[in-house]
């Protein structure tokens, strides 16, 4: 990947739920502070859809290029590049992976679309039925 992405979308995070609650939705391109505000927080009870949505910064038509049923579900990551700060490594926002029982899909800010199977040790390592 290139030291730098050309910006051309927003992404964020999606949670929808069958029995009528409202759906989570986190922030556009950056992860939450707040445990209130991170996906891995939410509750996955009832879960309908994960889905990573993204925003053209031209249109700002809002699109869900990656999405898996509930039940499949195991969790969102952020891609940043890593700088190094005083005391800290922090970085920009390039892109959100949605991580499945099978496979781990990752979109960028620019448009790019990247899908791996997961190893058999991630899959192992990963608990199944969390917060289910």
């Amino acid at each position: 990947m290139q030291n730098s992405l050309t910006p051309s979308y927003d992404l964020r995070w999606k949670l929808e739920y069958r029995d009528g609650t409202r759906d989570k939705i986190g922030y556009w391109t950056r992860p939450g502070i707040a445990i209130s505000e991170m996906a891995s927080f939410q509750k996955t009870d009832g879960l309908a859809r994960a889905i990573v949505e993204v925003k053209d910064k031209e249109t700002g038509i809002i699109r869900t290029p990656v999405h898996c049923a509930g039940h499949d579900f195991c969790l969102f990551k952020w891609v940043q590049l890593a700088k190094l700060g005083i005391g800290k490594i922090s970085g920009n926002v390039v892109g959100l992976t949605l991580v499945t029982r099978e496979v781990e899909a990752t979109f960028y800010i620019d448009g790019k679309l990247k899908t791996e199977l997961r190893k058999k040790e991630d899959k192992e390592f990963h608990y199944e039925g969390y917060g289910q």
